[in-house]
């Protein structure tokens, strides 16, 4: 069941990451920043950060600062999210000979709303439409998963 305004998401299924993201090339680098754009969107949906946690290095501040911790805050206070879904392009994959990926992307996110009680609304956000612009910083993992995002930069406008 979603998040509503009555109430926080319920029974919510882990989206599962694409074979092709363990691929070591240009595609497998991308679908895996496209299944990481995944996670986030079922981590603010649900509040559950293990899964991302998994895929996410922890020397990314703004992943475990920016995002993981808010939303555990969050959870602790009971609050829950609508909306804030983040849709996610591609537009380059450089890989380097270290095993590193930078990917660049371009994201548009939809407007949300932090309840805190049925219909109590603490917070809310407008979407964002177009205009920001990001890379992604993904490094190869021996073990599972086969990338790891270890630094993410984002700006919003040219």
């Amino acid at each position: 069941m979603p998040a509503s305004a009555e109430g926080p998401a319920k029974n919510i299924p882990v989206p599962e990451m694409p074979p092709a993201a363990a691929a070591n090339d240009d595609v497998g680098a991308a679908r895996f920043l496209e299944h990481y754009f995944e996670l986030m969107n079922y981590t603010l949906e649900t509040y559950d950060t293990k899964p991302i946690e998994r895929i996410t290095s922890r020397s990314c501040l703004p992943c475990g600062q920016g995002f993981i911790d808010p939303i555990r805050f969050n959870k602790q206070e009971g609050n829950w999210q609508v909306g804030g879904k983040n849709h996610v392009r591609v537009t380059g994959v450089n890989l380097k000979e270290t095993d590193e990926a930078l990917v660049s992307f371009t994201l548009e996110v939809d407007a949300q709303k932090i309840y805190s009680a049925p219909n109590k609304v603490l917070e809310s956000s407008p979407a964002i439409p177009a205009g920001i612009h990001g890379v992604a910083v993904l490094k190869r993992d021996s073990e599972n998963p086969p990338w790891k995002l270890n630094d993410i930069n984002m700006k919003v406008g040219d």
